[in-house]
Formats: C-alpha cells, structure tokens, sequence
C-alpha cells in the first residue's frame, strides 16, 4: 500500500503505478464524436493518447474515474446538436467501453450497428456483461457496493480475475426508471429471478464488493433454497449489519450525536433550542429521505443517481436480518480497518450467519482502496484464487 508521509493513501502514487502513460489501440478517432471521447478519457486518466478501441477500464479507470467521464461527455453531449444521445451515465460506459462504440451509441446507431462494429453485447436491462471468458467456467454475477455506485470498479475487477464471463448487477430502477426493491429479500429475489432466467441449468458464482455483500448473501441463500446451490460466493470486505451497527445508524444515534456536537460547541441549551435542534435535525434529514424515497422515480445526473441508490440500499441494509447462510463464503477483508470495519469482529459478522465453511483471506489497503490502483491487483488474486479453490472442489 503506497502512503504519504503523513500515512494517509498516496492517490497520485496509486494513479501513476496503475497507468500508463501512451496507448492508441485501433489507431486515431475517425471522427468528431470518437475525437470528443478519446479527448475526455485522456484528459481523465491523464493519458497522453488514447485509440479508438481502447477499452477505458483496461486503461485503469475506476468507479470516480467512470463518473468524471460520463459527466463530461453529458455536458459536452448537452450542446452538441448533431448528438442522438444528451444523457451518458456509467452503465452506458459498461456498455460502451471503447471510444468508437460510444461514438457509434452517442451518434444514434441503427439497432445492433454498434455491437456489430466493436464485438460488444446486448446486455440484460438488470444484468451489464463486462467481460468474455471460457464459457466451460461459471458465469460471475458481481454486485457493486452503494447501491451501485461502484459498477466501474467491479468491472475493472472482472477484468484482472481472469477468463470468466463476468455480469454486474444493477439495481431495479438504476439504469432505466422503474420502482426499485426496497427490501434486500425483494432485490435478492430480482436477481434470482433474473439468473434462472439467464442460466436456467448452469451454476453461477457470486463475487460482492461492500454492502453489495448483503445483497449477495441473500441471493446465495435463496439460490439454496431453490436447490441451485452457487458455484462459489465471494465477498469483498462486505460488513453484514449487526444490532450495533443499526443503533449506531439508527435516527435516534445520529439526533444525539448532532446535540453532542452542539453542547461541545457551547450552544445554548433552553429547552426552546433543544426543541429548534430537533427541527433542524429534521430539515436536514428529509432531503435525504426524499432522495432515498425517489430513487428510480426521479431521473438524476450520475452522481446524484448513485447517491439516491447508495441511501436506499443502506436504508435496506439497516432493516435486514440476515438469515443462515448454507453454503460455503469466502471472505476477502481488507488488512486495515476504517469507519465502520475498525468496531467489527474480524469475520465482519459472516461468521453468525455462515453454517458451511468460512474462509478469510486478509489483502492488503484500506476499504475505499481495495478496487484501486496496485490493491486491485491483490484482490483480483484473492478472488480469483477463491473462485478457482471453489470450483474445483
């Protein structure tokens, strides 16, 4: 792990490692469109040139990577009248990787004329195929963590594993506007549905990242139950919720800690106050409520898309009571502890759940970094060690 002096993540050492500095597969853009891209994902990842055909997560873009492009090609898409397409969000990247596949979707092409001319795919509305692999090995179905915030990263995953054909998972309601599952049961049994449509006779495994572990969890076991026991299940530093963690989280916690701050501060404490701090405790929830209550209604920019989602998804989260897990987990934990991970026990509770075999296997970087940079690296090993162990037993 590359640290500063003050031993924090070096970010710039983690960028420089991971890039390089020329690449042009494909040769130059051929035309205005390809040229804007190539443009935005060089200036991005901070590449000197960039081909037609370079796939951008190849080129070491992660999930904030992912974003700033998507967001600058919608501005530049927004006054551009020639553009069939005004609106590029990072599912639309997954699906377009390489400069001239999304000129060629951004240009409105007739159906099938960019897959055609770039080798891509027609993906599943809920299901976003990020790699080709040996069709002999199960299919990966990967879950993002924050509600989808992380689909990038798990892309640029499945692309260091090794030869699978790798699927992330989006949420219903995330790429197109549709009501979204707000329970973890509800989204677990959307993703069922959706495999034993997809693969109606073939195992899959199951690879997680964060909170997209709970979510992963709850699909192994209804797999179970449906006697379609996963190939193998993988989760990347997933902390399943505990009573601790839902107390810490819960409205009442976060009023306390807001009226601690306050008595720290030296506010006035008349009963009159501490009524006014409720009500401003309350106006600063209810943007967060309504973001949380509106997402997949409300069509948002990118960030602020993954944000409704990621609330949504914790809001999930904080009602769930997991239940037992039959089937064997491998657990991939980050080496240091941040927020949340450092009050956890080290199985970060899959142990309580877990009546199969749990493996733990410690990488190394903190949790936010484990999807970046030299650490996505040891982390495709791990996985792809616990997916190869998995399979051949």
């Amino acid at each position: 792990l590359l640290l500063t002096a003050m031993g924090k993540v070096d970010r710039t050492a983690l960028t420089t490692a991971a890039r390089h500095t020329t690449v042009g597969a494909g040769g130059p853009p051929l035309t205005d469109t390809e040229q804007l891209v190539t443009a935005t994902i060089g200036s991005v990842l901070a590449l000197e040139s960039v081909g037609r055909l370079d796939d951008v997560f190849e080129l070491g873009a992660d999930s904030l990577d992912a974003v700033e492009i998507v967001t600058r090609l919608t501005t530049a898409m927004a006054t551009n009248s020639h553009s069939a397409t005004t609106t590029v969000d990072v599912p639309d990247l997954i699906d377009h990787p390489t400069a001239a596949a999304m000129a060629a979707w951004l240009a409105g092409p007739t159906p099938g004329a960019a897959a055609a001319s770039t080798g891509t795919h027609v993906h599943h509305p809920r299901l976003r195929q990020v790699t080709t692999g040996d069709p002999g090995l199960p299919p990966l179905v990967m879950f993002s963590g924050g509600g989808g915030g992380r689909i990038a990263g798990m892309a640029q995953l499945a692309r260091a594993i090794g030869p699978f054909d790798a699927w992330v998972v989006l949420p219903r309601g995330f790429a197109t506007r549709a009501l979204p599952d707000r329970t973890i049961e509800a989204q677990a049994a959307t993703v069922v549905a959706d495999i034993t449509e997809r693969w109606p006779n073939q195992p899959v495994a199951l690879v997680s990242y964060s909170a997209g572990g709970v979510v992963a969890g709850e699909v192994a076991r209804q797999l179970c139950a449906h006697h379609r026991a996963p190939a193998a299940v993988v989760i990347i530093n997933g902390l399943l919720p505990s009573d601790t963690e839902r107390q810490v989280h819960s409205f009442a916690a976060y009023r306390q800690r807001v009226t601690q701050q306050r008595l720290d501060d030296g506010r006035p404490t008349t009963p009159l106050h501490r009524l006014w701090w409720r009500v401003d405790t309350l106006r600063r929830l209810i943007p967060r409520r309504w973001r949380r209550y509106s997402a997949g209604i409300v069509t948002r920019p990118t960030e602020r898309q993954q944000r409704a989602f990621a609330q949504l998804a914790f809001g999930a989260i904080s009602r769930h009571r997991p239940a037992p897990l039959p089937c064997d987990v491998t657990l991939v934990r980050a080496s240091v502890d941040t927020e949340g991970f450092a009050r956890a026990p080290h199985d970060l509770h899959w142990g309580e759940i877990v009546t199969a075999n749990l493996r733990i296997v410690e990488v190394p970087g903190r949790h936010r970094d484990l999807l970046r940079g030299p650490n996505l690296v040891h982390t495709a090993s791990a996985v792809s060690n616990a997916l190869t162990q998995a399979i051949e037993s």
